[in-house]
Parts: C-alpha cells; sequence; structure tokens
C-alpha cells in the first residue's frame, strides 16, 4: 500500500513526522526511526546566536 504523501512540496514515504524530543537527539535514533519509517524527523534548531557563542 502506498501510503506517501507531500509535505510543504516534499514528498515523503509516510505521513508520520517524530518532532524534535529525546527521541531525535542522537543520530543512532535517528537511524531508528528511519528505518521504521518515519517519514520526517524534525530536528532541534541551531541560531546563530548560539554557533557564535562557542567559537
Amino acid at each position: 500500500m502506498d501510503i506517501s504523501t507531500t509535505y510543504n512540496g516534499l514528498k515523503i514515504k509516510t505521513p508520520i513526522i517524530i518532532g524534535s524530543s529525546g527521541l531525535t537527539n542522537t543520530v543512532e535514533k535517528n537511524q531508528t526511526l528511519e528505518e521504521n519509517n518515519a517519514g520526517a524527523i524534525v530536528l532541534k534548531s541551531i541560531f546563530e546566536e548560539q554557533i557564535n557563542r562557542s567559537f
């Protein structure tokens, strides 16, 4: 069964979108989500101010 959809012009394979949370805080967890058919994953944003403070 094809359950693909379009979200903001981006075709995704499933309508399941994982929001930024503890589920998305490591690469390994994101890979597991993708393997389990997450259509998209929302990651934490890094703001310019945070980048500038780290240098």
